[in-house]
């Protein structure tokens, strides 16, 4: 299998894989293992047979270099974001957000999220109460950063108040610093300006270490 994206969601570890080969599904499992020292001990969703229950998002094709990127909790409904419309022009062409009441056993279809910036994503649930840059600042947010076109991307920046994640509408793009060097956000993806230029990204994640305060981004860079 490829990929292990984890994230926390009612007390459990959630870690999504894809692809798995053969078929190409995406398996997803789980762990409330605290030692990951001697290895993590992995419980994958099962279907009745045995096997491992794949993630299916009704309406969305899930095969082949279509997988989940993302995953996050909020008011005990589990949110995935996942790449899909793989096709000869677009490794990954589009990506999604679903959701599940049920722990991952199944998804609804919420929201086409992007095909431009944001097909691969890492988003960070943040407090973002008293910090200054941010489009809100008294509520829970989702600090969202996305790739575009599969390892031939920079790497933009989002925002989401958490409580309407199931609105896209809500979303906020970073679009530069003004002239006192804060940030700007705007309502339109096409408005989004790059982090940096590294125009090699496909794959990544990012977290913020609160003991250097920082954010730590790690990924991969294809040159041709």
């Amino acid at each position: 299998t490829d990929l292990g994206v984890p994230f926390q969601h009612n007390d459990r570890t959630y870690i999504l894989f894809g692809d798995a080969w053969e078929p190409p599904d995406d398996p997803i499992a789980f762990t409330t293992d605290t030692k990951p020292e001697d290895g993590l001990e992995l419980e994958f969703l099962q279907n009745e047979d045995g096997r491992y229950r794949p993630v299916t998002i009704p309406g969305i094709r899930l095969d082949a270099f279509e997988v989940p990127t993302e995953g996050t909790s909020i008011d005990g409904k589990m949110y995935l974001y996942a790449a899909t419309d793989h096709s000869a022009q677009a490794i990954m062409g589009r990506s999604v957000v679903a959701v599940s009441e049920d722990d991952g056993t199944t998804f609804s279809y919420l929201y086409d999220l992007s095909t431009r910036h944001f097909i691969n994503v890492s988003i960070v649930e943040t407090d973002v109460a008293g910090m200054s840059g941010y489009p809100e600042s008294e509520e829970l947010g989702l600090v969202m950063f996305g790739s575009g076109t599969y390892r031939e991307s920079n790497v933009y920046l989002a925002f989401q108040p958490a409580n309407t994640i199931e609105s896209p509408d809500s979303i906020r793009y970073f679009t530069g610093l003004d002239g006192q060097g804060q940030p700007t956000w705007g309502e339109q993806e096409t408005e989004a300006e790059a982090l940096f230029d590294q125009p090699c990204v496909g794959e990544f994640s990012v977290t913020y270490n609160p003991f250097i305060e920082r954010w730590i981004m790690l990924y991969n860079c294809v040159f041709e």
